[in-house]
């Protein structure tokens, strides 16, 4: 559930029914939906500033973390009579082995590579990524050539 950040499996109860199990966040450190690997932020924050279920995009001499997330907006009107979700938004985290930055756009970005800015907004550009609205197969690829730029 990624409004109150929960795991929350779901099992058959009967034939015609499931049971909604929720999992205390401190027994699981990670979980995979399809190729997306979730870990518990806990494990990887010893300042614990930050708390939950992160997806781990890239893992290598730094980390590329992101945070989905999504909240119910109570506004009853004629066309959402039950109130509505909002859409999924993620906020963007790399985390260099011992403190997370949180990155906001590609900008923040080319800033924590100010060494190698000139080649990484290349090949930005020439791979046609969209900092925001990149899957994290596009981000993967980007922290690898970052991690090859790097010294």
């Amino acid at each position: 559930n990624i409004e109150t950040d929960q795991l929350i499996i779901l099992t058959p109860a009967d034939s015609n029914s499931v049971m909604m199990i929720a999992i205390k966040q401190n027994w699981i450190d990670s979980f995979k939906i399809g190729n997306h690997l979730f870990v518990n932020i806990f494990n990887y924050d010893s300042a614990k500033t930050l708390e939950g279920y992160y997806e781990l995009a890239y893992s290598g001499k730094k980390s590329f973390f992101i945070k989905h997330n999504k909240r119910f907006n109570d506004a009853y009107n004629d066309f959402s009579p039950n109130g509505y979700y909002s859409v999924v938004k993620p906020s963007f985290f790399i985390f260099d082995g011992i403190k997370f930055m949180s990155v906001k756009n590609k900008k923040g970005f080319l800033q924590l590579y100010s060494g190698n800015k000139a080649a990484v907004k290349k090949y930005i550009r020439r791979n046609k990524i969209k900092f925001l609205k990149a899957s994290t197969i596009q981000l993967k690829k980007l922290m690898q050539f970052c991690d090859g730029t790097s010294k």
